[in-house]
């Protein structure tokens, strides 16, 4: 039992982003002809920003189960040759919102549902539209693409 006087543990600053605990999500760059897949937001954060198919993990859930659930869900797509890639860790600081992505490479298998598709474009990797969502932003600042992506067919 101690004997000497309780001491209160120093305050921590609490900020809007200290207090959360980051959520996970997962983006899939998926790849065709040497293009990746992209489609512009229409939630925040970031309305508008261009970016990958993804989503949060749920519970239970692989890694590769969820970037498949995410590309059927978003882009009526199906995926094959998954590979595990980088990741980034994201903070919108407007919306005291810390994220981490998961980035996961595949290839277009099929299309499944055309309506949802055509909402979707392929993009050069080396010409990508702007503004970018923040977790694909900080990709291709701290990574190269082309580096990460498969050659296309006319670099072989």
């Amino acid at each position: 039992m101690p004997t000497g006087p309780c001491i209160a543990p120093k305050p921590v600053a609490e900020t809007a982003l200290s207090v959360e605990t980051p959520r996970v999500g997962v983006a899939v760059l998926v790849t065709h002809a040497g293009k990746l897949l992209l489609g512009q937001r229409t939630n925040p954060p970031q309305p508008d920003s261009w970016q990958c198919p993804g989503g949060f993990l749920n519970p239970d859930e692989s890694v590769f189960d969820c970037a498949r659930r995410k590309a059927e869900q978003e882009a009526g797509i199906g995926i094959q040759g998954l590979v595990q890639g980088p990741y980034t860790s994201n903070r919108f600081e407007a919306e005291a919102l810390h994220t981490v992505t998961l980035y996961v490479l595949a290839e277009l298998s099929e299309v499944k549902q055309a309506e949802k598709f055509a909402r979707w474009h392929w993009c050069d990797p080396s010409r990508l539209p702007e503004p970018r969502f923040l977790p694909l932003e900080i990709l291709v600042t701290d990574y190269s693409l082309q580096e990460l992506l498969p050659p296309r067919e006319s670099d072989h």
